[in-house]
This record gives C-alpha cells, sequence and structure tokens, in this order.
C-alpha cells in the first residue's frame, strides 16, 4: 500500500509523520464516514489519531 504525502493527514496537523505513513484509504475512508455522520473536525482528528496509535501500538501489522 502507498502512501500519499499531504493528502493522508489529520486536518490540524498537515505534515504529521504518523499520518503520512498510512494508506490514504484507510483514513479517507474513516474521514468521509465521520463527515456523513456530522461529526465535529475536532472529534474526527481525535478518531484518526486513535486509529494511528493504534496501529502504531501493532507495530503496522494486522492484530
Amino acid at each position: 500500500m502507498k502512501a500519499s504525502p499531504g493528502r493522508a493527514g489529520c486536518l490540524s496537523h498537515k505534515n504529521c509523520w504518523r499520518c503520512l505513513l498510512i494508506p490514504i484509504n484507510l483514513l479517507n475512508q474513516v474521514r468521509q464516514t465521520l463527515r456523513l455522520k456530522h461529526i465535529s473536525r475536532s472529534t474526527e482528528n481525535i478518531y484518526l489519531h486513535s486509529i494511528l496509535d493504534y496501529i502504531y501500538f501493532h507495530k503496522k501489522r494486522h492484530p
């Protein structure tokens, strides 16, 4: 899977190093789902970073 720099990050940290390493598809799917449910942007950022923390905790492997 390929990451796309500058597009796969959270909205508040456009140059977040963790966001640049995750494939763009997963984060965009989560972001799109949250926006369809009218979740606030700050909550969206918290969710995205929680997902990133989970992924990095498992060392980018399926748990």
